[in-house]
């Protein structure tokens, strides 16, 4: 069950990059790479990324599942350039409370 929900998802992902970035399917048949690219890692997690290669902005694929549609967004991951950047992010976190 859970194989073919899976299933259902990866085709209707790659269905609509498929028609949103057609450039992406050009590369699958050998052309060039689109500007987007969505990458799966099998290895560990089963996390899904879309890449845009122009800028190096990332998002995540994730399933909100406090809702009750458990709806699938592209989340947007921080990307640092510095570690000064990186720290600035680090003061606008909320450490979690020791135990």
């Amino acid at each position: 069950m859970k194989s073919e929900l899976l299933l259902r998802l990866v085709a209707g992902l790659i269905l609509t990059v498929a028609l949103i970035f057609p450039g992406a399917v050009g590369a699958a048949e050998g052309g060039s790479a689109g500007r987007y690219q969505i990458v799966v890692d099998t290895n560990s997690a089963r996390q899904t990324f879309l890449i845009d290669t122009a800028t190096g902005h990332i998002w995540l694929l994730n399933t909100i599942t406090a809702l009750e549609s458990e709806p699938e967004v592209w989340e947007p991951m921080p990307r640092f350039d510095s570690a000064r950047q990186e720290t600035d992010w680090l003061k606008t976190q909320t450490p979690k409370p020791k135990e």
